[in-house]
């Protein structure tokens, strides 16, 4: 067996036979506790459903340093049941308290040490942490320089078992919640570090562990980890504090860089106006475009970071969670291009849209399939419908009838922002949740539901 650097294996053997004994958990107490997002029992999958799941899973190759049922290139795009701030397995074990759907969960957090994101400190036996490497790097450009990470010797060896934080499932949080093995607690203490250092030390502020130099989806994700490891790391884990400690460290960075920050966006994305001096002249040829979808991963996960408890997230969370309310009732914006592929968020000239009109205007001309005019065409209406390349009025953009399309990854987002108590958040999510073209169900990790929500 050839083991990468950087990966560990865990295989549980029973002695003389299996042990019959499967406690269930009490879904209502984890919900009371938001120790889980406010999941709709409805949507979990039925026992058929369940069962072509785990036969999947049986199918699956699951020795140790393999990946099971999780992506195994986590880079790969598109939709997948991995994703989320649970994945969709572990969702429909604690919906359904499922034995197969137990074990499916189980395994996966064990199979987290396949990917090679586990830097050890040798001096302590104890995961690595940033504030012990500050100068630590995992990008290409670093590792091998003077002072900063050696070359491991492959041997030749290579593997598509490819860790990344703009796709990484939450693998162990929910396997450490209902065992308490130590192996998924340093899980989440291992990834917790590694998702920062994958870029210069100047960028994840050396010993402060910052994530925010990432991608809107990865900075998403990463915080989703780091909080769900300073929520339920022990307080006597010497982790607890530093975890703590760049968890802050991460919300301070984002109030300052954008809650706080006077030429942030008037959409409430992850952007700033440029300098005068640095917007092109001419105008550049392709405007900026943002993922929306991706900012509803960020979203809900900053949602569930206040959630947990953590109430310094609260700020940048509502200041966050304006962008998916506006996008369903701004007077200037037309919900059914909430969920688009893209927006447009800035203007011809490269500086920032200073409207949600702006902005309106070139995200529908770049969604547009017949030259419409958005001044022109009114919201919602079988006009909408045909220049957008919708299949009926109502329908909106980011396949609506997909379980995991961008409208049921919008869900989350809403949510968040009516938990957050933002102005308008209970409108956006009644327009939402009455949309006139839905799917039958959504995937199970997307159905997040308010918490005063029945």
């Amino acid at each position: 067996m050839s083991q990468p650097a950087h990966t560990r294996w865990r295989k549980v053997f029973w002695w003389n036979g299996v042990a019959d004994v499967y406690v269930t958990q009490d879904l209502a107490y984890l919900k009371k506790a938001r120790v889980i997002p406010n999941y709709d029992v409805g949507a979990k999958l039925s026992e058929s459903e369940l069962s072509a799941r785990y036969r999947k899973f049986e199918e699956s190759p699951r020795d140790p340093l393999e990946t099971g049922i999780v992506t195994r290139p986590m880079p790969m795009t598109g939709g997948r049941p991995d994703l989320g701030i649970l994945p969709e397995w572990a969702v429909d074990y604690l919906l359904s308290m499922d034995k197969d759907a137990y074990e499916m969960t189980i395994v996966s957090g064990d199979l987290s040490g396949s990917y090679a994101s586990h830097y050890r400190n040798e001096k302590t036996g104890r995961p690595a942490k940033s504030e012990e490497f500050p100068n630590i790097s995992t990008h290409s450009n670093y590792v091998g320089r003077p002072g900063n990470l050696p070359l491991p010797d492959s041997g030749g060896y290579k593997t598509n078992v490819i860790p990344q934080s703009a796709h990484e499932p939450s693998l162990a949080f929910v396997p450490y919640l209902v065992t308490g093995e130590r192996y998924y607690l340093e899980e989440l203490e291992f990834w917790s570090q590694w998702n920062s250092w994958g870029t210069a030390p100047k960028n994840h502020g050396f010993g402060s562990n910052l994530v925010t130099w990432d991608e809107i989806r990865g900075i998403g994700w990463s915080l989703r980890t780091l909080a769900q490891a300073a929520y339920i790391v022990p307080d006597s884990d010497p982790m607890k504090s530093v975890l703590q400690r760049e968890l802050k460290a991460n919300f301070d960075e984002l109030d300052r860089t954008y809650t706080n920050n006077a030429s942030a966006s008037v959409l409430h994305i992850m952007m700033r106006n440029p300098p005068p001096e640095v917007i092109p002249n001419p105008a550049p040829v392709h405007l900026y475009e943002y993922s929306p979808w991706m900012d509803d991963y960020l979203t809900a996960s900053v949602g569930y970071a206040v959630g947990l408890g953590f109430e310094y997230a609260r700020p940048f969370a509502r200041w966050k969670a304006e962008f998916p309310v506006q996008r369903m009732i701004n007077p200037q914006w037309c919900w059914i291009v909430a969920t688009p592929y893209r927006v447009i968020a800035q203007n011809p000239d490269g500086s920032l849209a200073t409207s949600w009109a702006d902005a309106y205007k070139y995200t529908f001309l770049h969604a547009v399939k017949n030259g419409s005019d958005p001044g022109t065409t009114a919201c919602d209406t079988p006009e909408m419908a045909e220049a957008l390349g919708l299949h009926q009025q109502g329908e909106m953009l980011g396949n609506a009838r997909s379980s995991g399309g961008y409208p049921a990854n919008m869900q989350g987002a809403l949510a968040a922002a009516v938990d957050l108590g933002v102005a308008g958040a209970p409108e956006a999510w009644a327009k939402f949740a009455n949309r006139p073209v839905q799917p039958p169900h959504i995937d199970p990790q997307w159905a997040i539901l308010p918490w005063n929500a029945h």
